[in-house]
This record gives C-alpha cells, sequence and structure tokens, in this order.
C-alpha cells in the first residue's frame, strides 16, 4: 500500500497510506471475542512501536502459540500401522512436546490421538517431528509441530489448556 500513490481527482493533490495491522486468532491467542481484540490490539501497538507499516502476529512469548506445562495420555502413529504410546511434557495447538520409547525420525510426518481428561474423549493431530533427543532412562523427547488439526479439534484442546490455566491461576 505504501507504493501506491492516491490522487484526487481534481486538485492534483496525492497522498501515500501506510498500514499497521495487528493480528490474533481464536482459539490460539484467546477464547472470547474480548481476549481477541485485546490482543490484536497489542500486536497492533507493537507494529506502530516497531516503525509503523507492517503487519504484526500476537504471540505471549518466541513461539506462536502459548505451551502450557500439561501431562497427557496418548499415541503416536508413523506409517500406516506403526503406533507406540506417548506421554506429553507440554503442548500447545502449535505443538508439542513428547517422551515416548520409540524414535520417529526427524523431518517424518506423524498423527497424535490424546486423551483429554475431563472432555469430549480425544483429540487428533498430525505434525512433522522437528526435534529427537535421547532421556537417560533410555527413552525419547520429541518435539513435534502441528502440520493438521481439525477445527473442532483445535477448540477441544485450546479450551481444555484454558480452563486448565484458569483453573491453575484460581488456586494460586
Amino acid at each position: 500500500m505504501e507504493g501506491h500513490t492516491f490522487g484526487a481527482r481534481r486538485s492534483g493533490d496525492v497522498a501515500r497510506l501506510t498500514v499497521s495491522v495487528g493480528v490474533a486468532t481464536c482459539p490460539a491467542d484467546a477464547d472470547s471475542a474480548e481476549g481477541l481484540i485485546n490482543n490484536a490490539d497489542s500486536a497492533l501497538y507493537e507494529a506502530k512501536k516497531n516503525g509503523k507499516n507492517q503487519v504484526r502476529i500476537y504471540a505471549n512469548s518466541l513461539r506462536s502459540y502459548r505451551r502450557f506445562c500439561e501431562s497427557l495420555q496418548g499415541t503416536f502413529k508413523m506409517g500406516a500401522t506403526d503406533y507406540g504410546p506417548l506421554t506429553t511434557v507440554n503442548v500447545s495447538v502449535g505443538g508439542m512436546l513428547f517422551r515416548t520409547r520409540r524414535q520417529p525420525p526427524l523431518g517424518s510426518l506423524i498423527e497424535i490421538k490424546l486423551g483429554l481428561p475431563d472432555s469430549r474423549g480425544e483429540i487428533t493431530t498430525a505434525g512433522r517431528v522437528i526435534q529427537v533427543n535421547p532421556c537417560s532412562d533410555g527413552g525419547r523427547e520429541v518435539a513435534m509441530r502441528t502440520v493438521e488439526m481439525g477445527a473442532a479439534d483445535r477448540w477441544a484442546l485450546a479450551t481444555y489448556l484454558r480452563r486448565r490455566e484458569s483453573r491453575a491461576h484460581e488456586s494460586t
């Protein structure tokens, strides 16, 4: 937009416009309209503070999605029939860190099924393995970036994590 010249038809005056945008998404950044607007507004002010004429995406940290320390049980699948159990270390709608005895190859696509306590069962997500580290107990710690998650599963996971966070704040 900055490169476009806007001119008045009669006077010949020209104007240049710039645009600053703040972006927040639901349910990753907020689960209410008010929270979504507040977080998008925060991102907008970051865009203006850092030179204007840019788009800023809201994030509470360096990650695009907030991570929650949460121990959830599930399974992951490599290929058509190769399953392995897992326990999450931290979780977000954008990815997770989990422990397992199996070693998925770095860069591989895996499908994960996670049980959500106090909810409607399990969710399914697909992701790419971006890091695998050995653990002292012989297991592996695996980082996975979400590639695909259905809208209903994304909503269920984000809602579950926000409720857990609210309960944690209420008890402190």
